[in-house]
C-alpha cells in the first residue's frame, strides 16, 4: 500500500514538474526576437510580436523588397553588420495574468554619428551642387550616398551602447507575443536610426 503511495506521488510530482517546464515563458519570445533580430530577419522577427503592434510599425513593410545593389541594400547590409554584434542578457521577468514585463541589457553599435554625418554630407553635397546648376538624379543621388555612408563608416570609429529595457508581452492562445516595439527597442535593433530620424526631422523642421 505504502508503495503505491509513493509511487502516485513520484507520478504526480514528475507530471507537475513537466507541465511547468513545458509552460510558455515570455523569456523565450524576447529571446527569439532579440536572436532573429541578430540577423534582421524581419520574417523571423515578426513571429514574435502581436499582430496589431506589427501593423502600426512600418519597419516591417520598409525591408520586405530590397532591390539587389540599392541604396536600401547598402544601408540594410549595415545595419545588418551591426546588429550580429548585438548581445544581450534577459536579467529578468515580472508575469501577471496574461502579461508579463522581460528585463533585458543589451549592448549594440551606435551607428548614430555615422548616420548623421552621411546625411550631412549628402545634402551638402547636393544643395551644393544645386546651387552650382547640377541637378543629380534619383540614382546619382543614392550613389552618392551609398559613397558617403562607406566614406564615414571607414572614418568613424564604432562605439557602442549599453543599457536596460523592459520588453512588454501578452499571452494569447497560449503563447507569448511582444506588445511594445517603442523607439528604445528599435534603435537596440537598427543602431540608433530611429532615434538619429527623428532628431534629423525636428532640426529640419526647424530651419524651415
Amino acid at each position: 500500500m505504502k508503495k503505491n503511495v509513493i509511487l502516485l506521488l513520484i507520478v504526480v510530482v514528475v507530471i507537475l514538474i513537466t507541465g511547468c517546464s513545458n509552460a510558455p515563458k515570455p523569456e523565450t519570445t524576447v529571446e527569439g526576437f532579440l536572436e532573429a533580430s541578430k540577423e534582421l530577419d524581419i520574417v523571423k522577427m515578426a513571429e514574435f510580436v502581436e499582430k496589431s503592434e506589427i501593423e502600426d510599425q512600418e519597419i516591417f513593410d520598409e525591408f520586405e523588397e530590397i532591390e539587389e545593389g540599392s541604396l536600401e541594400a547598402s544601408f540594410m547590409d549595415y545595419l545588418k553588420e551591426n546588429a550580429s554584434k548585438m548581445t544581450y542578457d534577459i536579467s529578468g521577468s515580472t508575469v501577471e495574468d496574461d502579461k508579463a514585463t522581460v528585463d533585458v541589457d543589451v549592448k549594440y553599435v551606435d551607428g548614430g554619428s555615422v548616420m548623421k554625418a552621411t546625411i550631412v554630407e549628402v545634402f551638402t553635397k547636393v544643395f551644393a551642387g544645386a546651387f552650382a546648376g547640377v541637378e543629380y538624379s534619383e540614382e546619382e543621388t543614392n550613389q552618392i550616398f551609398i559613397s558617403e555612408l562607406n566614406n564615414q563608416r571607414e572614418k568613424i570609429t564604432e562605439t557602442f551602447v549599453e543599457k536596460s529595457i523592459r520588453i512588454d508581452c501578452v499571452l494569447i492562445d497560449d503563447k507569448w507575443y511582444i506588445t511594445n516595439l517603442d523607439t528604445e527597442i528599435l534603435d537596440v535593433i537598427l543602431s540608433n536610426f530611429v532615434s538619429v530620424s527623428e532628431e534629423l526631422d525636428e532640426d529640419f523642421s526647424d530651419e524651415e
